[in-house]
């Protein structure tokens, strides 16, 4: 029988807790790091988009150097619940372009008010890219 070494005993161990450490921060960088996570199945790529709301409309620019085709935008939309939805056939490479609120309807037709609702989330969906199917979520910020 060959004796067991202290030191390959805990040099054993060093290696399952660094081991673990690893597997653990991985787990916790791919939950942490999916808030955004697209409904799309996800690719290399994903939409390069600056939002601004100025209180009566919606200021998007496409920050990617490619166009985006065939693309909803969605406005507060809660799980499985739609949104406020607007579409336009084209977002043009670095363009920006300017959306009225009112112009924003949920699919009972009811539409977005600016004065009783404040815009909490933005989904943009292109449709056709030379990526393919590319989305973008995010929030606004709090507003008093």
């Amino acid at each position: 029988m060959i004796p067991k070494n202290k030191t390959s005993g805990r040099l054993m161990w060093a290696g399952f807790a660094i081991l673990a450490v690893a597997l653990l921060s991985v787990i916790l960088v791919r939950t942490l790091g999916l808030k955004n996570f697209p409904s799309w199945p996800l690719t290399e790529h994903s939409l390069t988009v600056r939002i601004e709301f100025t209180g009566m409309q919606f200021v998007i620019q496409n920050g990617d150097d490619f166009d985006w085709e065939n693309v909803e935008i969605e406005i507060n939309a809660v799980g499985s619940s739609s949104g406020y939805k607007f579409e336009t056939p084209i977002i043009r490479a670095g363009q920006t372009y300017r959306f009225p609120a009112v112009e924003f309807a949920k699919d009972n037709g009811e539409r977005f008010n600016a004065f009783t609702v404040k815009p909490r989330s933005l989904t943009v969906r292109a449709r056709k890219t030379v990526h393919g199917k590319l989305e973008y979520s995010g929030t606004f910020p709090s507003v008093p």
